[in-house]
């Protein structure tokens, strides 16, 4: 056998480890500050690195530091550190008040323990294994890079186009005929602009005009047609939506793709999005026959046959939810599509599994103590504040009505509405490039824009949904919602009954298509709202005007009352902050917003032995 000289043998060794060290390699430990170190003290009290931590996580996300770090997160370290101090001072008076012996405070905390036992087991079950490398990246991106990370200004079409309207004024045959004619004089040498400008019923100034289109972005009656045929070629006349259409394909302009350093952090994010939720899927599906879930999402098809008090979601022993509990809830949150109901239903079986997971292996309080202790504090502060303005202001039940009948006439309910809402949405991904995401809005808002112009002529809602609820590319989704106020839509949902300029939207009307890009709420697409009924606003009684009053009053006293309170606590208690901790806190975040995978490390601070 022959042997390898001693030097080169151990460069190979040395080479071979280095590989098994690579493949096998964990994630990286990252240093973080000391949970005792202190960060900002004010008197006798003191916020340490791990009271910050558990605040940031509890009540901040990364995306509210990531940019200009150096800059970003100081300011967030003296807000959450003031908010500390003094929601921590207010506390103390709470307790000391006994407003931690009430059961209401009681119910609360019980709901904090189960919501961080929930976020408990996804973080050790899944969050805490992602871990993306630099190869998993480029891998990605070579296999995504075709249909994600093209430039803007490439891989598109310059044409140019002929359209011959018919309808009332000119007949099909007539149509036909001039496009015809058309084609046949540019085969026969005369420029295709001459020709649109004689022949095309496009607007004068458009007539043969140059456009730029990304592939993708046309009808594919069309796109068909453009990519069959060569740079300088037109194509033959063909007929598409009341109208016959020839182009000219002027030239191609070939793909460029985005440099992948451009692209890495997208894609990082990206990545770790898809695998938590993966990880999260699988960890659910799981917990499913373990735990014995039962849910019965098709009831919110139609959910006015079911009883309100049947149980539409259980976890024996651990969680229980009525229909009607149910549909109270998703109605708070806004969701109104059965599609919308159905994800919150599923988020709430999931919760509910994750929480007899946690109890299944002993998990109680004291193993979320640390998290469960900030929301603790930070309500019985606002508890503080209430007590405080039940004090200061003496609402009495005759003042009240005082107010009631000098006021009677501002009293009306609101106009109730029947709704119905058509809405053609879209799937983005954190990492899709702008001309992508541009292409798939604009056949959502072709496709919404045909179904309101077929109801425009006609065609009733109900047949539009149905009619146009087919596609590949754009989900049609419809809810109908009753018995409403404007109040109860968020304010861009407001604007498609009652925009700030035009008149509202009256009975039987139908709004036009109007772009929808939420980004919290992860919608995109284009809606159509349709006014099926209103029901007329009237005079309210002194008990349904009660409510309100106690309402308003509360609310804004509430809001002055703590803004005094801690103008106060601030003068009195002299803030200072620890440059040093400022600083290792300031690196610690710094490093992770950058690493969407790394960012549940700082989840160890929340660990009760620290």
């Amino acid at each position: 056998m022959r042997r390898f000289p001693f030097p080169i043998f151990a460069i190979l060794l040395i080479g071979i480890a280095a590989i098994l060290q690579q493949c096998g390699k964990s994630k990286p430990a990252i240093q973080g500050p000391a949970p005792d170190l202190i960060l900002a003290t004010a008197g006798e009290e003191a916020v340490r690195v791990q009271d910050f931590m558990i605040a940031f996580q509890e009540s901040h996300s990364f995306d509210s530091i990531i940019v200009e770090t150096q800059t970003a997160i100081p300011l967030v370290i003296d807000q959450i550190v003031q908010t500390l101090l003094f929601e921590r001072d207010l506390a103390k008076k709470a307790r000391a008040a006994s407003l931690d012996q009430t059961n209401e405070f009681r119910r609360e905390h019980g709901k904090t323990v189960d919501d961080e036992l929930y976020q408990k087991v996804l973080l050790e079950e899944v969050l805490k294994d992602i871990d993306i490398r630099d190869r998993d990246l480029k891998n990605f991106y070579e296999e995504n890079k075709d249909g994600l990370y093209i430039q803007s200004d490439t891989n598109q079409l310059i044409i140019r186009g002929i359209y011959v309207n018919f309808g009332e004024e000119r007949s099909k045959e007539e149509a036909r005929a001039i496009a015809e004619k058309a084609h046949a004089e540019i085969a026969g040498g005369k420029s295709f602009l001459e020709a649109a400008q004689q022949y095309s019923d496009a607007p004068a100034h458009l007539r043969g005009k140059e456009n730029t289109y990304h592939l993708g972005a046309f009808d594919p009656v069309i796109a068909q047609r453009l990519e069959s045929i060569q740079d300088g070629e037109i194509t033959d006349v063909f007929e598409l939506k009341n109208r016959f259409f020839l182009f000219k394909r002027e030239r191609f302009i070939e793909p460029e793709y985005l440099p992948f350093d451009q692209v890495k952090n997208q894609i990082l994010r990206t990545m770790t999005e898809e695998k938590s939720q993966a990880g999260i899927y699988m960890l659910t599906r799981n917990l499913r026959d373990k735990h014995n879930l039962f849910s019965n999402p098709g009831w919110l098809d139609d959910p006015e046959s079911h009883e309100e008090n049947a149980i539409i979601l259980t976890v024996p022993g651990v969680y229980e939810l009525t229909l009607s509990e149910f549909l109270e809830m998703a109605r708070q949150l806004q969701k109104w599509t059965a599609l919308e109901q159905k994800n919150y239903l599923d988020f709430l079986g999931n919760k509910a599994l994750c929480l007899a997971e946690a109890r299944s292996r002993g998990w109680s309080e004291e193993d979320v103590a640390p998290a469960v202790a900030y929301w603790d504090q930070k309500r019985l502060a606002q508890n503080y504040i209430l007590a405080e303005m039940d004090q200061q202001v003496n609402l009495t039940e005759e003042k009240m009505r005082d107010f009631y009948q000098k006021n009677a006439s501002h009293f009306q309910t609101p106009p109730r509405y029947d709704i119905s809402r058509m809405f053609f949405s879209i799937r983005l991904t954190p990492a899709m490039p702008f001309y992508q995401k541009k292409i798939l809005m604009l056949n959502a808002q072709a496709k919404s824009t045909a179904a309101w112009e077929a109801m425009k002529e006609g065609m009733s809602f109900d047949d539009a949904a149905a009619q146009y609820a087919q596609s590949e590319d754009v989900i049609v989704t419809v809810a109908n919602l009753k018995d409403i106020a404007l109040s109860d839509l968020g304010p861009q949902d407001r604007s498609f009954i009652a925009p700030s300029e035009g008149p509202a939207l009256q009975a039987g009307e139908i709004s036009e298509p109007k772009e929808i890009f939420n980004l919290s709420k992860e919608r995109y697409g284009y809606e159509i709202f349709y006014v099926r009924k209103i029901t007329p606003p009237r005079s309210m009684s002194y008990e349904e005007a009660r409510e309100i009053i106690g309402q308003r009053v509360a609310q804004a006293q509430s809001q002055n009352l703590r803004r005094q309170l801690k103008t106060e606590f601030l003068a009195q208690n002299q803030v200072e902050l620890n440059a040093d901790g400022v600083q290792a806190v300031t690196d610690y975040l710094a490093v992770l917003v950058k690493r969407p995978d790394w960012q549940p490390d700082i989840a160890r601070y929340e660990d009760p032995a620290l």
